[in-house]
């Protein structure tokens, strides 16, 4: 797995999402970490993984044609289209479920 710094940074050159997705990302970003313990952990991948779906839902939730799943996996080149399915899907459980989305 690349730094999360790289990984960011080929996911935009891929997919060429606009700058309003990656501000509406790091909004979702903040206010998840907020609403998060501090001592909150997971795999070396989470990271990548929460980004990569809250570019995700912010791209779908501001354009009206956004990427498929289907591409995102592409783009990323590390996850399948099923592990974006459900990254997606319970990011935006996490979202809602704790008031934020």
């Amino acid at each position: 797995i690349p730094p999360l710094s790289t990984f960011i940074r080929e996911l935009a050159a891929r997919s060429k999402v606009h700058t309003p997705s990656f501000l509406c990302t790091m909004v979702y970003l903040d206010r998840l970490r907020q609403s998060l313990p501090e001592f909150a952990r997971g795999m070396q991948c989470t990271c990548h993984r929460i980004f990569l779906a809250a570019l995700i839902i912010a791209s779908k939730y501001l354009n009206d044609a956004s990427p498929k799943n289907t591409y995102w996996a592409r783009y990323t080149s590390l996850f399948s289209l099923a592990e974006v399915n459900l990254m997606e899907r319970q990011l935006l459980e996490l979202l809602v479920s704790s008031g934020i989305g």
